[in-house]
């Protein structure tokens, strides 16, 4: 993510169950791989990234429910290697340009 360009935006999102990456219980056999939420302030198609612990993992784009603006991203299983993460989600312009919509966890 450091190595990226940044920008700010107006655009904003809420990561749904945060507190799922702030504790992480591999014995379980349960990670919170589908990282969900809510936006506002970016149309439907909009593209996304995802970091855990400043890497980008993955990709997705923004979609429109009857509830409103939504994301929905997989996140890698082995990214979530540790006990915590801190898990980020940005907006994508010009294809590597990264704007902070929301973020969760540590």
């Amino acid at each position: 993510v450091a190595s990226l360009r940044s920008t700010t935006t107006t655009a904003s999102g809420v990561i749904t169950y945060p507190y799922n990456y702030s504790k992480i219980n591999r014995k379980s056999g349960v990670l919170q791989i589908y990282m969900v939420g809510s936006l506002t302030g970016l149309a439907a198609g909009a593209p996304l990234a995802a970091s855990v612990d400043g890497k980008i993992v993955a990709v997705g784009e923004s979609f429109e429910t009857p509830a409103g603006m939504q994301f929905g991203i997989i996140l890698p299983p082995a990214s979530l290697s540790g006990t915590h993460a801190y898990v980020q989600l940005f907006a994508v312009s010009d294809g590597s340009t990264l704007a902070p919509l929301a973020s969760a966890g540590r």
